[in-house]
């Protein structure tokens, strides 16, 4: 009897699970980490110390190459200004070198077209952030340093999408749920991050100008509102696939809104409790930075979401998965898939 059926490794060309090299997912995570911990974490300490204009000069540090210049003696002389601006471009210039690796990568392992050309545009977005920090420093532009902080909100969601798109839960997600839940999610989360961006222009002309404090107040309490809704929309909907998202989401609300409350007392104070706000303590300088970053990453956490809910609405998508090797052929049999019963030659059996 002979087997003509193909044969393929177990999930090697099914549909839901390519076989994708996972570099491209790694990249993304070590981008995301790099840039959220490295050159936002320093960069909001830099506003929050007003220590954007250490150097007058970019691309070089005091005159001198970026990348030889020695800070050390800064660090002697106490220097802290210097020393928060130069480690802040040097991890600056980190982020660009992981971007330009994530790009390549995308750009020769990944097989979905718009996630190549994603790749390409986050490192897109690296560059143009790097010049505007620069042109900040050369235009003497608090203008500048605001726009440069609301674009790199845009800049770290965008390596947060990159990180969902290559990993293996987007692949293998499910699709075609339509229902009246996820939509909800989608309206909500849509809601959130339209409130949530112009909640983030309102901040930073508190950080940099020190106008629109109650209007930045009132759009707090809104954003809380439709943000936990979103994440508690997205929790009841009992799908996996948007749990650990909405989570995330209500989590860097939670501690959005508690370093909120932290960067008013210590910029402030709280005269109700006596408390004197002491600039440029510790706390504050935690909690100002702090409270930008998970603004960011509230931001990202919510994009990520409406992706998903999106994701999870809809039906397959064209190029979204690579066909299997050799799907232009008529599948033959093969030598190692046939088994044929034969008698000994000697027997002169004749079938």
């Amino acid at each position: 009897m002979i087997d003509s059926s193909p044969h393929h490794a177990p999930g090697a060309d099914a549909p839901g699970s390519p076989n994708r090299s996972p570099w491209p997912h790694r990249l993304a995570w070590l981008l995301v980490l790099c840039t959220v911990i490295g050159t936002v974490g320093l960069g909001a300490t830099v506003t929050t110390l007003g220590a954007g204009m250490a150097f007058l000069d970019w691309p070089t540090s005091g005159g001198e190459n970026m990348f030889a210049y020695n800070f050390f003696n800064d660090i002697k002389l106490g220097h802290t200004d210097k020393v928060l601006e130069h480690v802040h471009r040097l991890a600056g210039a980190t982020t660009g070198v992981l971007a330009i690796a994530l790009a390549a990568s995308l750009w020769f392992l990944e097989p979905r077209r718009w996630v190549r050309w994603l790749g390409v545009a986050v490192l897109g977005m690296v560059i143009v952030q790097g010049l505007a920090g620069g042109l900040r420093v050369t235009e003497i532009s608090t203008t500048l340093a605001m726009l440069h902080g609301h674009f790199g909100a845009c800049v770290v969601a965008a390596m947060f999408v990159a990180v969902l798109v290559t990993g293996r839960s987007w692949t293998n997600s499910p699709r075609g749920r339509d229902t009246a839940a996820v939509k909800t999610v989608q309206w909500l989360t849509g809601a959130a991050l339209v409130v949530l961006v112009l909640q983030y222009a309102l901040g930073g002309i508190v950080r940099h100008f020190g106008g629109a404090l109650f209007e930045h107040l009132g759009g707090a309490v809104l954003i809380g509102l439709l943000a936990a809704a979103a994440g508690g929309a997205a929790l009841a909907t009992g799908e996996r696939f948007l749990r650990w998202n909405a989570a995330a989401v209500l989590g860097a609300l939670g501690g959005q809104l508690v370093l909120g409350m932290l960067a008013w007392a210590t910029r402030f104070g709280v005269a109700a409790v006596g408390n004197v706000a002491v600039q440029h303590s510790p706390l504050q300088i935690i909690s100002r930075g702090g409270h930008t970053v998970f603004a960011m990453l509230l931001l990202s956490a919510l994009v990520c979401l409406w992706l998903r809910a999106r994701r999870l609405a809809t039906g397959g998508e064209t190029g979204e998965t690579a066909p299997p090797p050799h799907a232009d052929r008529v599948d033959r049999p093969a030598a190692s898939s046939v088994s044929v019963n034969r008698l000994p030659a000697a027997a002169g059996v004749a079938s």
